[in-house]
């Protein structure tokens, strides 16, 4: 989910990650820093976003594969990122 004010982590603003069993009860994942405010490219560079939100989960023969981010860089446009998963 989407941390607002980095009540969840140390970490600010944030993507962070909860566990449930059953879909009602939630509690903090035991690492739950998915992702501070930036994208790291594939040549190394990291690139700073204005939020990273609305995280969904692709998955392939069952198991996720890829966590699918909307964002924005200038504020003027919003872009999909696809994060691949290891």
């Amino acid at each position: 989910m989407k941390d607002m004010h980095g009540a969840f982590t140390s970490a600010g603003r944030s993507l962070v990650l909860f566990d449930s069993r059953d879909g009602y009860d939630w509690n903090l994942a035991k690492h739950p820093l998915v992702s501070t405010l930036q994208i790291r490219w594939a040549n190394g560079t990291v690139q700073p976003v204005g939020y990273l939100e609305r995280p969904q989960l692709w998955f392939d023969n069952g198991k996720p594969a890829v966590l699918l981010l909307a964002t924005t860089i200038d504020q003027t446009s919003s872009y999909n990122v696809q994060v691949p998963l290891r």
